[in-house]
């Protein structure tokens, strides 16, 4: 299992706890940075600014590389 996939099952595991305001936010989020649904334009914008990261950015950032 990579890095990613771990972080995202962690986290699609603590939704169903959360209430549905934060569910549709987060999951939201999720499935924009795996690339499964097109941003909206706020976050299009914000990814050409700079100031979010694809998860796989974020994993290298925090976790460092992978190890093969």
């Amino acid at each position: 299992m990579t890095p990613q996939t771990a972080i995202v099952s962690a986290l699609l595991c603590d939704l169903d706890a959360a209430p549905a305001p934060v569910r549709d936010t987060a999951g939201g989020m999720l499935l924009r940075s795996l690339g499964l649904t097109a941003p909206d334009p706020d976050y299009a914008a914000s990814i050409r600014d700079g100031h979010t990261e694809s998860l796989d950015d974020w994993t290298r950032r925090v976790l460092g590389r992978e190890t093969p």
